[in-house]
């Protein structure tokens, strides 16, 4: 977080955290006595994103960048998912028959 003025507060992250993630908090955080002005700035281009100066970046990715002081907010769970009638019925879907008879049991 940049340190500096508490009349406005300016956000970035890419698009799809802004949607899913960001904005609900924002609009909570909004609702708020002490909410000053937010600004956000969703965008999937990088340079975009770490390359400007912003009070706070929600960065996706593998790693917090380098150079750079963060804390990861919550770790991803990915699981392919079908309906077990169209598992059953298409051959192209042994792979993901596959996989969810192994998922995470």
């Amino acid at each position: 977080m940049r340190q500096g003025s508490h009349d406005k507060l300016s956000l970035a992250s890419n698009i799809a955290v802004s949607q899913f993630w960001l904005t609900p908090q924002v609009n909570e955080y909004l609702l708020s006595r002490d909410a000053v002005p937010v600004t956000v700035t969703a965008s999937n281009n990088e340079s975009d994103i770490l390359n400007q100066d912003y009070d706070v970046v929600v960065y996706y990715g593998n790693d917090i960048p380098s150079g750079w002081e963060g804390e990861i907010l919550f770790k991803e769970f990915w699981q392919p998912l079908a309906a077990p009638s169209l598992i059953a019925t298409d051959p192209t879907l042994a792979l993901a028959r596959y996989w969810i008879s192994k998922s995470w049991h």
